[in-house]
């Protein structure tokens, strides 16, 4: 699988270095058991890059404005290969004063949000991410979708492994509505408007409307806050107030926003304390937050899309991809 994800990117136009941070996200999502944001979203990056609106040889520009604080240019690369660059220098500054921020602007889609916090958490800091996304989001009445469904990411460093939460800020995923329409099924009542404001359980008219926040009120809030975090760097674009026309491509020019704390700065038994409280109430009360999935050994892809990375690579296979019919 990793050989085929590598080699549809790289006939698409990728460098080695975006090649080999894309495969390693798309493979840790589908480890994780995020398809959505898994192989089937990799088809998005190869269409960008044919389409030239990913930049597919970036060179990534990281600056220090302050001790704690690290900009990255990805110049309209992937944002998983500035993050990649830019995390050894941005980790270092939160151990040595405690805490630090990462800002990437002039990105492509960010992909899984727990990409970037386990990576963190990976190096014993607690991490929170967020990341803007082309406007898809109905909020306060409005009919167009006006706001991302800007995800969100924690992740409590342990021995163990760390624990993840990760969520959007809509009530489900933007390409579980795409995949409904794609088999011509309903979707659930609450998920979406259609393009006059009504609700709606039919995908085709969905997608010519607008998702809706999970919380109502509270869901668009957070999803404008996170917007406002993604956008931090003046090099970032703004989301815009309407949807792109092709609503099949995340928008270029993305921002991410890293906030890392390194624990021992405040309490060395931190971590400890907190796996505690966890595992305590998963006992007594069944609530597994942040729940430690163990990674994948095996997992499946559609055949419909096995059979277009196959495509996007020219008919290169590499391996023993287990195939879903």
């Amino acid at each position: 699988m990793e050989s085929l994800c590598r080699q549809a990117l790289q006939s698409a136009g990728a460098d080695p270095a975006s090649c080999a941070s894309i495969t390693t996200a798309t493979i840790a999502a589908e480890r994780r058991g995020r398809g959505e944001v898994g192989a089937a979203h990799l088809l998005d990056y190869v269409r960008a890059l044919r389409a030239g609106d990913l930049n597919g040889c970036p060179q990534p520009v990281i600056s220090t404005s302050r001790l704690a604080v690290t900009q990255v240019d990805a110049d309209r690369g992937a944002m998983q290969r500035a993050f990649d660059e830019a995390v050894p220098g941005f980790v270092d500054r939160a151990q040595q004063i405690g805490v630090a921020v990462l800002s990437v602007h002039n990105a492509f889609s960010a992909g899984a949000l727990s990409y970037y916090t386990q990576a963190v958490a990976e190096r014993g800091l607690l991490a929170f991410a967020a990341s803007n996304v082309r406007p898809l989001m109905a909020a306060l009445g409005s009919v167009a979708p006006i706001l991302g469904t800007n995800p969100m990411s924690f992740a409590i460093p342990h021995a163990d492994g760390p624990r993840l939460f990760d969520q959007a800020s809509s009530v489900t995923a933007w390409v579980n509505v795409r995949d409904a329409a794609q088999r011509d099924e309903t979707i659930p009542s609450g998920w979406a408007i259609d393009s006059r404001g009504e609700p709606t359980q039919d995908a085709h008219a969905a997608l010519k409307g607008a998702l809706l926040t999970f919380g109502g009120v509270k869901g668009a809030n957070l999803a404008f806050m996170v917007e406002l975090l993604a956008t931090l760097s003046s090099g970032a674009a703004k989301t815009p107030t309407s949807a792109s026309p092709d609503r099949e491509m995340d928008s270029p020019r993305l921002g991410l926003f890293v906030f890392a704390i390194d624990p021992a700065a405040f309490d060395l038994e931190y971590v400890e304390r907190s796996e505690e409280r966890v595992v305590d109430l998963a006992q007594r009360y069944r609530a597994d937050f942040g729940r430690r999935k163990p990674p994948r050994e095996t997992f499946e892809i559609s055949a419909s899309v096995y059979s277009a990375l196959l495509a996007a690579a020219g008919g290169f296979a590499g391996d023993d991809t287990e195939v879903a019919a």
